[in-house]
Parts: structure tokens; C-alpha cells; sequence
């Protein structure tokens, strides 16, 4: 199991394969510092974990999602890619 944050006990997540996202109560409070942008990454890869960590922080990081779409059509690459960030830009906009 691979953990993409582990704050004591205020929030953990598991990503990717995991699919485990709980609340992360800790980047509001992050936020509200001065010159502090938060943004997360550590194998998000669907629509509902962007979504989710979106609603906490001031971005998402998902490059390897898309790296893996490249991996997985390689014939349809691009459309590939652009339909996964597609579906991540309107999860994130709509958290």
C-alpha cells in the first residue's frame, strides 16, 4: 500500500490501486498560511480522487496518470490523454 500523505493523525490517503481518500483536514489549515500553496500529487489518477483532493487543496498533480495513458494506447496516445484530462480538469472544477 502506498501512502501519498501521512500527517499523524489528521489525514492519510491511498491512491492509484488504493482508491482510499479521507479527509484532509490539514491543508485548510495549510492554506491559510501566507505564501503556502498546496498541491497534492502521489498517484491520483481517477476523476473522483482529483475531485476529492481538490476540495482541500489549491491543485492537483496528476502527471502520471497521464504518463499512464501514453502506456496503455500507445496507438491513441494523444486522445488518450487528452480524454483522462479532460475528465480530471472537469472533476477538479466542479469540486
Amino acid at each position: 500500500m502506498r501512502s501519498g500523505l501521512d500527517m499523524d493523525r489528521w489525514a492519510s490517503w491511498t491512491t492509484g490501486r488504493g482508491e482510499r481518500i479521507e479527509p484532509l483536514e490539514p491543508f485548510p489549515a495549510l492554506k491559510g498560511a501566507a505564501f503556502v500553496l498546496i498541491y497534492p500529487g502521489f498517484g491520483i489518477s481517477t476523476p473522483d480522487q482529483a475531485r476529492a483532493v481538490a476540495r482541500a487543496a489549491d491543485g492537483v498533480i496528476v502527471g502520471s496518470a497521464l504518463v499512464k495513458q501514453i502506456e496503455l494506447h500507445p496507438e491513441r496516445a494523444a486522445d488518450a490523454v487528452r480524454e483522462l484530462a479532460a475528465r480530471l480538469i472537469a472533476a477538479v472544477r466542479g469540486a
